[in-house]
């Protein structure tokens, strides 16, 4: 998470290249929270990907990021939108700059892996009204559909020889689906506790979550350029860009460039691209 907050993190690129979510995410958490609708909170909102989707359905929301130059790219794609409804504030998972019990829905879309969970937890339950909905969402790297990618991408992200050592630990957490905070989710003071993933694949490692009957994520097509532009959006690309030292010992400059031109003759130019989904979602007690 830190690799975001900074100097130099282009807020504004990671947003044209980073997923976004369809109706059907907005329409399934409606009908889990069946609630009251005055007030939503975003924490890790980035550049308001999500954000401003609540926006249409709430009367206010306030997003919270950690990082300057993510709530800039936010408020400034708000007010292009003539979006009016929403607040954005510097602060992080574990201290929310939120008034105790005003929130009826609270959402970590791709983030909360980089809290300290049980903090979190706490700051969750404070900030939520009695009945208010908990929604952690996450979706996993990304696969090229009907190509043998896939290797490509995790040995770029996981090999030791590459980008292994410039991810926080949060990243084993996307890996296994966020599968090691359900417990600590339903061993807290929340209820009604769901843990849903989409496509049918994730039961094969995962036989306690509950199939989405329809993504979250649309299958997006990408051309090659985009795909690795998006590679570069990750934060473990940007920690190691940040390690000059770290940079001439690594092979991975090697790699986005010949690898890359070994995958341009496998595929075509522009190629499907799908994003494991899951999310955990919970409710405060009244």
């Amino acid at each position: 998470m830190s690799a975001f907050a900074t100097k130099g993190f282009n807020a504004n690129r990671y947003l044209s290249l980073r997923p976004t979510y369809n109706s059907n995410l907005l329409a399934w958490l409606n009908n889990y929270h069946a609630g009251p609708k005055a007030r939503a909170a975003d924490i890790a909102c980035g550049p308001g990907i999500f954000t401003t989707d609540l926006a249409r359905e709430f009367d206010s929301v306030i997003g919270v990021d950690l990082s300057p130059s993510m709530i800039a790219s936010a408020q400034e794609s708000a007010h292009a939108r003539d979006i009016t409804n929403v607040e954005y504030k510097v602060g992080t998972g574990e201290s929310l700059p939120i008034e105790s019990n005003s929130v009826d829905l609270l959402t970590v879309m791709e983030g909360v892996h980089w809290f300290k969970f049980d903090t979190f937890l706490d700051e969750a339950l404070r900030v939520l009204k009695p009945g208010g909905t908990m929604a952690l969402v996450g979706y996993k790297y990304p696969e090229v559909v009907g190509d043998t990618t896939r290797s490509f991408v995790n040995r770029l992200a996981f090999d030791e020889q590459y980008l292994l050592k410039y991810w926080d630990d949060g990243y084993k957490l996307v890996e296994g689906g966020y599968q090691p905070l359900v417990a600590p989710v339903k061993a807290s003071a929340f209820e009604n506790v769901r843990y849903v993933g989409y496509p049918e694949v994730w039961k094969q490692r995962i036989p306690e979550i509950e199939v989405l009957p329809e993504a979250w994520i649309d299958q997006r097509q990408s051309t090659l350029e985009e795909l690795a532009g998006y590679f570069k959006t990750w934060s473990g690309y940007k920690a190691w860009m940040d390690d000059p030292p770290g940079r001439a010992r690594c092979s991975s400059t090697s790699t986005l460039n010949s690898t890359w031109n070994q995958l341009n003759k496998t595929l075509t130019d522009t190629v499907a691209i799908d994003y494991p989904q899951f999310a955990i979602v919970a409710r405060k007690p009244l």
